[in-house]
């Protein structure tokens, strides 16, 4: 796996943790993806970029920044560190890898975003939907902790077969997220923090899809879930799991 920084970013305290979490409380340390990402998204005339490929059909892939690689030979529950982007109106292009500037051939995806300079965003790539072509999901980062003594969490849908799917939280009966479509984003909510199982279940209070293992959600951290399928059209599913360090609330 190789990243191709426009300008590599100063240490600052965000950590990104990719782990794989499946339907039990056992852990294939062979599928972890864990690293350290520093980053300093204050820097003027600047925005900050990663990407997680959340796509189980796409072995690697390249994204290119209009016609310039950003990130290469990107590997399943793969999380990269952030790089500085300088332009604001950026083309994003999902290649195959080993795509090389000023390759004719057409994009497996495109999404054209407009960045604002001193900002995070986690580029999500997503499996195919039934047209069979990925996609690309732009998330913006928040830039504080939220509310004193509260973790903030989301979720994404990147499950192929799940049409749409509810999150519980430990203490609560109803859902703590609603109604989560496919290739859709659950936007951060604040909990309290603690330790306890996040169970997601099928929308309507439908079956159990996955009991993530128990953890403790540490106050000022965020974290992200991305529910995806352990391969191409598997009905078993697993998460991959970004947990945020981030600056407390002025």
């Amino acid at each position: 796996m190789h990243f191709n920084a426009f300008k590599r970013a100063p240490a600052f305290a965000v950590l990104a943790l990719a782990a794989v979490i499946a339907g039990c409380d056992k852990k294939d340390a062979a599928n972890d993806n864990d690293g350290v990402v520093a980053s300093d998204s204050s820097r003027e005339g600047t925005s900050q970029v990663r990407l997680v490929n959340a796509s189980p059909s796409a072995a690697g892939v390249d994204v290119f920044a209009d016609d310039a690689p950003a990130f290469s030979g990107i590997a399943y529950k793969a999380v990269t560190p952030y790089q500085d982007f300088k332009d604001n109106l950026v083309t994003l292009s999902l290649r195959p890898s080993g795509s090389t500037p000023g390759d004719t051939a057409k994009p497996l995806a495109e999404n054209r975003e407009m960045l604002a300079n001193g900002d995070r965003y986690t580029v999500v790539v997503l499996p195919a939907d039934d047209d069979g072509k990925p996609t690309l999901r732009v998330l913006e980062e928040p830039t504080d902790s939220g509310e004193a003594g509260k973790a903030r969490i989301r979720f994404v849908n990147a499950a192929q077969g799940v049409e749409t799917f509810d999150v519980y939280v430990p203490g609560s009966t109803d859902p703590f997220f609603d109604d989560v479509d496919f290739r859709t984003e659950a936007g951060f909510k604040d909990m309290d923090a603690g330790s306890g199982r996040i169970i997601v279940r099928a929308d309507d209070n439908g079956p159990v899809l996955l009991t993530l293992p128990e953890r403790t959600f540490e106050a000022g951290k965020t974290y992200t879930f991305i529910l995806t399928n352990k391969t191409p059209a598997s009905k078993e599913f697993e998460v991959v799991t970004i947990e945020d360090d981030v600056p407390a609330a002025h």
